[in-house]
């Protein structure tokens, strides 16, 4: 329900976004279409599990980006004179750049996510990704143990990072930072996102 609470405070402006959102996902050629919405997905109650889906996370989030730019600029007047992000966030990043319109960056994010979907079966399963607060060099020290098993996928700040790899190993370098007085939570994902894990066949 991570959408209801936006949706209640500007609901007209968030909900014209995203009735063109769902409106633009539906005339997707290149695959099916999704038979479910963004103005629901965001508001109704839904496990964990549910929204783990590549499929329904990276539209999802990226729908909230867009309604979220359209509160700042659209009601509030606020423009950006730059704009950065990582991840699969450099698509709604693309729009807020003016580089993307929103029928191209609600595509391409659904896209984006349904081919993680369909190559999750292809990948090594049991991956995942683990948040740690503690600066790079130090953490690239702990991972030395793992033998590439893990490795820092994401740099957030200067003291914390973010580790992918198997939930095993994972699980384990958590228990050591954690030992160390050192914030270390599994994130709620099922792929090994920026690591070698992401390519087909890769063991």
């Amino acid at each position: 329900e991570m959408g209801r609470q936006l949706l209640n405070t500007f609901a007209s402006t968030v909900r014209a976004v995203l009735t063109e959102l769902d409106n633009k996902l539906q005339t997707l050629t290149a695959c099916e279409p999704p038979g479910w919405s963004l103005l629901e997905e965001l508001t109704e109650p839904r496990p964990a599990e549910h929204l783990r889906r590549p499929e329904l996370s990276q539209p999802l989030v990226t729908a909230l980006q867009i309604c979220l730019l359209a509160v700042l600029v659209e009601k509030w007047g606020i423009n950006s004179s730059s704009v950065i992000d990582h991840s699969s966030r450099e698509i709604a990043a693309a729009y807020a750049a003016g580089m993307l319109d929103r029928s191209s960056v609600i595509k391409a994010a659904f896209l984006h996510g349904k081919a993680v979907e369909l190559a999750k079966d292809s990948m090594e399963a049991g991956m995942g990704m683990l948040a740690v607060g503690m600066s790079a060099d130090v953490v690239c020290g702990l991972l030395e143990s793992y033998g590439g098993r893990a490795v820092i996928a994401c740099f957030n700040s200067p003291n914390s990072v973010t580790v992918s790899g198997r939930k095993g190993d994972l699980e384990a370098l958590a228990e050591e930072m954690k030992a160390a007085g050192c914030f270390a939570r599994l994130l709620q994902v099922d792929v090994a996102y920026h690591s070698r894990y992401m390519r087909l066949g890769e063991i």
